[in-house]
């Protein structure tokens, strides 16, 4: 199983975990390393997975399946990760992230109400994240205001004099950027009311 992300270097980066059985038909889950993506192409990529887990001792004869995430250069039919890994074991199958599944329902479910479609476009725009005068704006009124910690998370995020930028492709990070916006809600209420004031005022 694999997954990729962007280091704080801005590098690409694959996350690799394997999943195996013991003779006891025990299930176990290990992550086995980081491999740094050169090229996106699906060639490249399946070169380095077969490269990282063979240098890691393990027998590809032994491969039974192979999960990641939609995208067509990991799961394509004629020439994508999948197909390529498949091509050395055939008996790898490959199974579509399940959390990568979920992410697309709950999107797309959200999407078909109007409250949760129109609250998340307006954060996505980044009103106060956008513009640098209002960003200021939003930072002196932090100092000086004072914030409730509804819950552990929304504590966190409290401490922070920033909002969280809204990812659009993983469903549950978003959590980070609500619990900005609700820890710091008189904030950006009050940076709001000045901003208005200020625009009526010229």
């Amino acid at each position: 199983m694999t997954d990729e992300s962007t280091d704080v270097g801005t590098k690409e980066q694959m996350a690799l975990c394997i999943r195996y059985v013991d003779r006891t038909a025990t299930v176990f889950e290990d992550f086995i390393g980081f491999i740094e993506k050169e090229k996106v192409d699906a060639e490249s990529i399946a070169t380095a997975i077969v490269n990282y887990v063979q240098e890691c001792g393990l027998n590809m004869d032994n491969l039974r399946g192979q999960g990641y995430d939609g995208a067509s250069v990991m799961s394509g039919n004629i020439s994508g990760v999948k197909a390529r890994i498949q091509q050395i074991q055939p008996k790898a199958y490959y199974h579509h992230c399940r959390a990568h599944v979920l992410n697309l329902v709950v999107a797309t479910s959200c999407k078909a109400l109007p409250e949760i479609r129109n609250l998340f476009d307006s954060v996505s725009y980044g009103f106060l994240v956008e513009v640098p005068n209002e960003w200021l704006l939003f930072q002196d009124t932090c100092l000086v205001t004072t914030l409730i910690n509804f819950d552990t998370l929304i504590e966190k995020a409290g401490k922070k004099h920033s909002i969280q930028k809204l990812c659009e492709t993983r469903w549950t990070a978003r959590v980070d950027t609500l619990s900005s916006l609700i820890a710091k809600y008189k904030s950006i209420t009050q940076s709001l009311q000045d901003i208005l004031d200020e625009s009526s005022a010229d």
